[in-house]
């Protein structure tokens, strides 16, 4: 009984931390207009981007954490003295309610750092420039509008990059086709 309880237990931590790296990921690119989905995000990077996430919470919400797990204690020991005769039930009850509690907070803190360190780095983007390989550009758009621009990311499809308005308080989101692109230079401000 103890295995499978065990293996539960991983089980639910690998898939809050997983929930968690994609929610977090998904907030901050949505602050760019990209989906986490137009990425192609191995599963190694949706787990390391749960870090700030964790990193957050427990600066913040450390208080929080240990009455939430006291009141998920309590809870199953109500469980278990009301209702005696479903004891066996009780690590079950555990689970569920601290699997709720843990999604609704780790939502609630990949949504507010996710925005929060897009944001940040919205003014930090790298300069990119992007010669085409035919020195055209894709969909007849004028070459000056691929001047200026600040590199988000690149896929193996796909090269993410910002240009921001005249007075640099709005952007649009460019996706550019990697095959289009002869040459592409991402430097440090």
């Amino acid at each position: 009984m103890s295995e499978k309880i065990l293996a539960s237990v991983v089980s639910l931590a690998i898939s809050i931390i997983y929930f968690t790296g994609f929610c977090y990921l998904y907030f901050y690119y949505l602050v760019f207009g990209v989906t986490p989905l137009e990425l192609d995000l191995n599963i190694q990077y949706v787990f390391v981007h749960a870090f700030p996430v964790i990193w957050y919470f427990i600066i913040h919400y450390t208080t929080g954490f240990f009455f939430g797990l006291l009141a998920s204690g309590f809870a199953c020991y109500w469980f278990r003295r009301s209702l005696g005769h479903f004891s066996e039930k009780s690590p079950i009850a555990f689970l569920s309610i601290f699997l709720t509690i843990a999604l609704v907070i780790s939502y609630n803190a990949a949504i507010y750092s996710g925005r929060k360190n897009a944001e940040t780095s919205l003014t930090k983007l790298h300069p990119l420039f992007i010669t085409f390989k035919n020195r055209s550009s894709e969909a007849g758009m004028a070459e000056e509008t691929f001047r200026g621009l600040r590199h988000i990311t690149t896929t193996k499809e796909t090269v993410f990059a910002l240009k921001f308005s005249g007075n640099g308080d709005e952007f649009w989101t460019i996706r550019i086709p990697a095959d289009s692109v002869g040459l592409s230079n991402v430097y440090m401000d």
